[in-house]
């Protein structure tokens, strides 16, 4: 059992304290909860905010409407004391009930809070699988607009989250099928997600950044082989997309740049720039053949949303060229789409 006592448990302690305070109040002001209560750059941005431009990542320090949900608060102070114990499980069981149903923030606020606790006891595995379980479901209700256009529903979401599953890489995996583990892997028979948790991931930046970012690119690939994506630019070229739009809301665009997701190296990141010029060109400039490049998309996709001023657009442009229409094509129908809104 790790040993909570220690300075990074009191810190926490301290943080989920505060936040209790913050909730305690009856009729006073919303309080931002402390910034060492969560890990940085994992704000969740709503499809409907403007889009995440040049900005740094986004601080808890000043997002004053996150608070933890109250019902939460005293389970992970509790949590937070007691480490593993029948206590813990049964508040880590009875979690989800306080986590479903609470707005995008506050769910954001939950994970980020048990991210905190996951890292600061990695041997409590518990504390790791009940976000990984949490993740999951917060991240498809996160995406499946985005990346198919519409609401998710109950049987769907009961569907995916069934044969998703994350598994701890150990040495032998190595003399498997798998001679190098990817990150994750979709199975295109059947649709199935594996998302891997390698050695030392304590040392990620963010837990919950990390899989959120992930397993939207291996939903892609689960899009893939329902038949709702395209893979006539290639196999991973809708699923990189993805994975880097889903980053930029995650980390900020800054954030992503700075190499914040360990997922999306500086080709990639450079790939993303030379979208972003592809749509500043003039139209009879345009070389489609970056299309071919796994970070071009992306990159062009974000830039036609900065230019319209709608982050809906960005997600929009990514559909339509993953599911084969043309990226001129798609450019130039979305641009019309916002100059008829405006003109109004």
């Amino acid at each position: 059992m790790a040993d909570l006592s220690l300075p990074s448990g009191i810190a926490f302690a301290k943080a989920a304290q505060a936040a209790a305070l913050a909730l305690s109040v009856v009729g006073a002001p919303p309080a931002p909860l402390p910034a060492s209560a969560f890990a940085p750059y994992t704000l969740t941005l709503a499809p409907e905010q403007a889009p995440p431009l040049a900005r740094a990542p986004e601080s808890y320090a000043t997002y004053t409407a996150v608070r933890v949900p109250a019902q939460a608060v005293d389970g992970f102070l509790g949590a937070a004391r007691r480490g593993a114990s029948p206590e813990t499980e049964a508040f880590l069981k009875d979690l989800p009930s306080h986590f479903d149903g609470q707005s995008a923030p506050r769910r954001a606020a939950v994970l980020q809070t048990l991210d905190g606790l996951a890292h600061d006891a990695p041997r409590e595995v518990e504390y790791r699988r009940a976000l990984q379980r949490m993740i999951l479901s917060d991240e498809l209700t996160a995406v499946e607009p985005s990346l198919r256009g519409r609401g998710l529903t109950d049987r769907r979401r009961a569907e995916v989250l069934a044969q998703t599953s994350f598994r701890d890489l150990k040495w032998y995996h190595l003399f498997t099928e798998e001679m190098s583990p990817p990150e994750g892997i979709t199975y295109m028979a059947d649709g199935r997600i594996v998302l891997n948790v390698k050695s030392a991931w304590e040392k990620l930046p963010s837990f919950v950044g990390h899989y959120r970012t992930l397993f939207t690119h291996e939903y892609t690939h689960r899009l893939q082989s329902e038949g709702e994506v395209s893979q006539a630019l290639g196999a991973e070229i809708p699923a990189v997309s993805a994975e880097i739009l889903r980053a930029v809301e995650v980390y900020g665009l800054e954030g992503m740049r700075a190499g914040m997701s360990r997922l999306i190296p500086e080709a990639l990141r450079e790939q993303f720039e030379a979208g972003r010029r592809w749509t500043r060109a003039a139209a009879a400039k345009r070389d489609e053949q970056g299309f071919y490049w796994k970070g071009f998309l992306p990159g062009a996709a974000f830039e036609l949303a900065r230019t319209t001023g709608r982050w809906t657009d960005a997600w929009e442009f990514h559909r339509r060229v993953s599911s084969g229409v043309a990226p001129a094509k798609a450019a130039r129908d979305i641009l019309t789409a916002a100059a008829a809104v405006t003109s109004r």
